[in-house]
């Protein structure tokens, strides 16, 4: 290999690192837990969720997938939230150096969550304030709170089915 090609690529990625920044680091691992829940809500309510793990489901599809199942939530807005977190996250993630309408994505993200938290009755200009990386965080852990609630609601749902399948299908159980 080229050691000028070499030098070239280490100095563009060293670049890239020094470029990183606090809110950068909140995004996309709060990116990650968000997509973790996800993943345990769509595994918790089918049979089979190895086959889940294995279709290669990208993040904006898994969640059409859990709005899918949703009983009373699939228009809740804080959907919309979660989704501006992942294009956010997107941006972040596949653009080499994030471009700069990165403030246009952080600010939909603030909207959305000032929005939900003027619906909860909050002082949310306040918990946001001047502070991305504080507004974040409060966005991500909204988000994640809601997929929790909606988890539990998935795991009494599977319970049901099991109940169900017990008495329709006492083969399959001991008893």
């Amino acid at each position: 290999m080229d050691e000028k090609i070499l030098v070239g690529a280490l100095k563009k990625f060293e670049a890239y690192l020094a470029g990183l920044t606090e809110i950068d680091l909140i995004i996309l691992r709060g990116h990650l837990l968000l997509e973790e829940i996800l993943y345990s809500i769509v595994g918790e309510f089918v049979f089979h969720p190895t086959f889940i793990k294995k279709s290669d489901i990208n993040f904006s599809q898994m969640v059409n997938i859990a709005r899918s199942m949703s009983l009373d939530d699939e228009n809740n807005s804080i959907w919309g939230l979660i989704l501006a977190i992942n294009k956010l996250r997107n941006k972040i993630a596949h653009e080499l150096p994030a471009s700069s309408n990165i403030q246009k994505h952080i600010a939909k993200v603030k909207d959305l969550y000032n929005s939900e938290k003027k619906e909860l009755q909050g002082d949310s200009e306040r918990l946001w304030a001047n502070d991305d990386c504080r507004g974040m965080k409060f966005s991500i852990t909204m988000s994640m709170g809601f997929l929790y609630e909606f988890l539990e609601e998935v795991k009494r749902f599977k319970k049901a089915v099991h109940l169900i399948d017990t008495i329709y299908n006492p083969h399959r159980h001991d008893m």
